[in-house]
């Protein structure tokens, strides 16, 4: 680390140390409970070196139990005084020691006995207190600190969020443009330029999809993720997607196992979005000629959607980063924002349900999808 880094560094520490211990209005009651609770504690500290005091002189026998005896305050003291009173609890142990000697009428070796068993005790007393201070205070940096990254990744998903958004229009100005330059295209237009406008055109639709998912992502980050629940049928949801991921080409053979009809409540738009993401993923992930089986079912209260492909499977490991954003398993040449399967666990759970994989190497993937129906109080939105 270079040694600008290094000021940085630390001066951001002091910042933070500065914040832990400043007390906010609002904090000064605790504050000042705090205060009478540690002097009261100081207060049982004294008068119970005094109680251990007259036991030693009315009650218990000479010997080196003394020392322990004048020792146990000072070791409570350690658990919630700060050290310098620790230390004055010591050395009113100390004291209530040697006068403890000098009313009995001992010989002063044995009053240096007491006292030299005594201050190991309050050394290690002491050393405890700065050590649960010190605790404390790296407790309290680090609640500041993850504080402080908290509310910085929520303004940066907020940020987020709305740089997506203002980035809508102009995409779907420029893919509209080039759309309306392909259709007036002349007969005579060169292959090579009918291609340069098919590419633009892609890439700004693939362009717009990541455009969303990334405000989506950031919407579900901060809690912003709204729903328009009305009543859906799941079964004509899930047809439309099977049959436009049909429509678009490839040898992969899709199956659909539905009954005539499934309606819950749910965001019809939404739903779409993680049926459409997870159909395309088992399309995406299976080799040509695979196939792809879809079953929708309803159990109790529940709508149940499991899709199953013939892909590569996928290991522990990757299952359990399988629904964190901008992750990518299996081939990384897939075209992707990385965020699909986390925004599909957000609007799932978003509607009370629930999603997961079951999966292995080498024996393919089945994601199921749990929804609750919640048709009998559901509204149509708007």
């Amino acid at each position: 680390m270079d040694s600008g880094s290094g000021e940085r560094a630390r001066a951001a520490g002091s910042e933070a140390r500065g914040a832990v211990w400043e007390t906010s209005p609002a904090g000064g009651a605790p504050t000042r409970r705090r205060t009478v609770s540690r002097w009261l504690i100081g207060v049982l500290a004294i008068a119970s070196l005094l109680v251990a005091l007259a036991l030693d002189l009315t009650v218990m026998p000479r010997g080196r139990v003394v020392s322990l005896l004048y020792a146990l305050p000072v070791l409570v003291a350690a658990r919630w005084l700060s050290p310098r009173a620790v230390g004055a609890v010591g050395a009113a142990a100390v004291c209530v020691a040697v006068i403890s000697g000098a009313a009995q009428g001992l010989p002063v070796a044995v009053w240096i006995t007491d006292v030299l068993g005594l201050l190991p005790i309050v050394g290690a007393a002491v050393l405890l207190a700065r050590q649960r201070v010190a605790l404390l205070h790296d407790a309290r940096v680090i609640e500041e600190v993850n504080r402080r990254l908290t509310d910085a990744q929520q303004q940066l998903q907020l940020f987020i969020a709305a740089v997506t958004h203002e980035l809508r229009q102009p995409l779907t100005t420029i893919v509209g443009y080039a759309q309306g330059l392909q259709r007036r295209a002349p007969p005579g237009l060169a292959e090579q330029d009918r291609r340069a406008l098919d590419a633009i055109i892609e890439a700004v639709w693939r362009t717009r999809r990541i455009s969303t998912d990334l405000h989506d992502a950031a919407r579900l980050g901060v809690g912003q993720f709204t729903l328009q629940p009305a009543p859906v049928d799941l079964v004509a949801v899930v047809l439309e997607v099977v049959e436009a991921q049909a429509v678009s080409g490839g040898q992969h053979r899709l199956h659909l196992d539905a009954p005539e009809e499934l309606t819950g409540c749910w965001d019809r738009e939404r739903i779409t979005q993680v049926v459409a993401n997870l159909i395309d993923n088992a399309v995406k992930y299976s080799p040509d000629g695979g196939e792809v089986r879809t079953s929708l079912r309803q159990v109790g209260e529940s709508a149940i959607l499991t899709i199953s492909d013939q892909g590569p499977g996928l290991s522990d490991d990757q299952q359990t980063r399988l629904f964190q954003p901008f992750s990518r398993v299996g081939e990384t040449t897939l075209v992707g924002s990385g965020l699909g399967l986390f925004i599909a666990k957000g609007i799932v759970e978003s509607h009370g349900g629930r999603i997961w994989v079951d999966s292995a190497p080498n024996r393919g993937s089945t994601f199921t999808v749990r929804l609750p129906l919640r048709s009998a109080d559901c509204q149509p939105a708007g």
